[in-house]
């Protein structure tokens, strides 16, 4: 609202009027002065005025008096999507990642429409996620291009792209600021920092990145692009690395330790990966670079302590974790974690697993039974039968003509091994800390799992359609800036007591639109934004946006 202006309403002889007043200081006394005689109103009129006027801090010219009074004759000529947009716009700018991009961006043509484009991109994820190509029909649906002062009609699809390039070749620039400003302030470990891998497929043939390798996606039949993120226990993104899709978890880790002592100036705190993290040369280099580390076993590598920890009596961690500590002959420490519940689940999975398999076996038993084939042609029909189900890695099949059903199904090493360590899993640390403690910070890695769900599914990191390398990092750290500030918002709304992650926070805005109205016969328009419930208003509170601000729409959040 502009300052100063009011709706003064007076009630001479029993009727009720509305104006448009402001209060002028001369010396130390205030003069009211009217500007505006709306006429005759109702009491809901009085409401839809002050409401009109505290939409737009700079006020335009207000319609004639005998227009206004009847406000039942304002129609809804068009509308944006706002809710979303505006809650990530205005993050965007409080959290100074439109000055970083700015700065980062120094030298580039045109920088500011390209930090504009590239905040499209963002608030594209947290909105409605689409190809490059789909934000050209996106755009004009919101109100991005009011907040960004874009054009839509002048804006091609070459334009992101050329954006992402120059951002790409900004990062490394970018992401210290950013750790520097934004994440570190907001993080309250110790130098704690979490390291996983994942994979993304490809829609297409890739390109050199796209191979072949471990899904985590479960898409073995696509092409992928492999890529390593490193965050603190809050979940917050320090950093990310893009890598081929066959590589392996262990090769990542010491560029990653290089990267963030280099370009991050990280030159201690304690180092938490998962499975296939480890190695010797992996141990070695996080001891000359300073950290102290906490890295998950692979289990097969260490069942031996596994059956030194059973004999042990337990500490619990948690209601279903209990915690045991073996030393090794060459000193090495091992906490050795076990999950009952997990165990159970594991167990039973397997279990089922073993009882398809046989099935399918005995199907293909009676089969042959009734027409005998040739035993090559039988063991190519088991081998396919189970593969067809993914249930190839069960048994080791054979033809024996000794047995009296000639085809043998023998479980693998491997899956008798899943047997007895079910439940277990094994943790290598130098640090000193208790082992529940050691425990807990293993367990805090879930904050990444998290991260890769919401990445995935909510911001829709994948298919990836890009070919060229420095796209695909572009796209990929693009998605992750748009869940820093979804974990931003999870942050300020769990400290107001709201059992809401970020995306869910942030989704019950959808439904906020801008509408530009229009007054019957006058040709008089406003931009108004869709009145909230007292819940969206406290939720909006609670994400740090001041409702006034909201309530005003693109001008107001600027």
């Amino acid at each position: 609202m502009p300052r100063g202006l009011y709706i003064k309403v007076v009630r001479p002889r029993g009727q009720t009027y509305a104006q448009l007043a402001r209060g002028i200081r001369e010396g130390t006394k205030v003069r009211t002065e009217v500007l505006v005689n709306f006429g005759r109103v109702t009491p809901e009129q009085i409401e839809n005025l002050r409401r009109w006027l505290a939409t737009d801090p700079r006020f335009p010219l207000a319609p004639r008096p005998r227009d206004i009074a009847d406000l039942s004759e304002l129609s809804v000529r068009q509308s944006w999507s706002y809710g979303k947009v505006a809650i990530g716009h205005f993050l965007w700018r409080k959290l100074g990642l439109h000055q970083l991009a700015l700065e980062t961006l120094n030298g580039v043509p045109h920088k500011g429409r390209v930090a504009a484009l590239l905040e499209a991109i963002v608030l594209n994820r947290l909105d409605d996620p689409t190809s490059k190509y789909g934000l050209l029909e996106w755009l004009p649906t919101t109100a991005v291009p009011f907040f960004l002062h874009l054009d839509p009609e002048r804006l091609h699809d070459n334009l992101f792209y050329r954006a992402m390039d120059a951002f790409w070749r900004a990062k490394d620039r970018f992401e210290p600021k950013l750790f520097e400003r934004v994440v570190r302030p907001m993080s309250q470990s110790s130098g704690v920092l979490y390291h996983d891998l994942t994979s993304s497929y490809f829609e297409g043939e890739g390109g050199p990145l796209a191979q072949f390798g471990y899904s985590r996606d479960r898409r073995a039949d696509r092409p992928q692009v492999s890529w390593g993120m490193v965050v603190t226990p809050e979940g917050l993104p320090i950093t990310l690395q893009v890598y081929p899709g066959n590589t392996t978890d262990n090769t990542t880790v010491i560029g990653m330790v290089d990267r963030l002592t280099r370009l991050f100036g990280l030159k201690e705190g304690t180092y938490v990966g998962d499975r296939g993290m480890k190695s010797e040369e992996v141990l070695a280099d996080l001891h000359a670079h300073g950290f102290h580390y906490v890295l998950a076993e692979v289990n097969r590598n260490v069942e031996e302590i596994i059956l030194q920890a059973q004999k042990l009596p337990p500490v619990a961690v948690s209601e279903q974790n209990q915690v045991r500590e073996v030393i090794d002959r060459e000193g090495r420490r091992f906490i050795v974690l076990l999950n009952e519940e997990r165990r159970k689940t594991e167990l039973e999975n397997l279990g089922r697993r073993i009882a398809q398999g046989e099935a399918i076996l005995y199907q293909l038993r009676r089969a042959w039974a009734k027409r005998p084939r040739h035993h090559h042609t039988i063991l190519r029909q088991a081998h396919a039968a189970l593969a067809a189900k993914g249930l190839s890695d069960l048994f080791e099949i054979e033809w024996d003509e000794a047995t009296v059903r000639g085809l043998t199904a023998k479980l693998k090493e491997g899956r008798r091994r899943d047997r007895r360590l079910a439940g277990w899993w094994v943790l290598t640390t130098d640090t000193d800390l208790p082992p529940e403690e050691v425990a807990r910070l293993y367990m805090g890695l879930s904050i990444i799992e998290q991260g890769w769900r919401e990445l995935k599914s909510g911001l829709e990191v994948r298919p990836i359609r890009h070919r060229l390398e420095r796209r695909i990092e572009a796209h990929l750290f693009l998605c992750v800036l748009a869940y820093l500030l979804e974990r931003v918002v999870e942050l300020h709304v769990r400290m107001r007591d709201y059992e809401l992650t970020g995306a869910k926070a942030l989704d019950q805005f959808r439904t906020i639109m801008l509408n530009e109205v229009e007054l019957a016969k006058t040709g008089w328009r406003r931009r108004l934004v869709t009145e909230m419930t007292k819940e969206q208003r406290s939720l909006l509170g609670a994400i740090g946006v001041a409702g006034l601000l909201f309530d005003a729409g693109p001008r107001g959040l600027d």
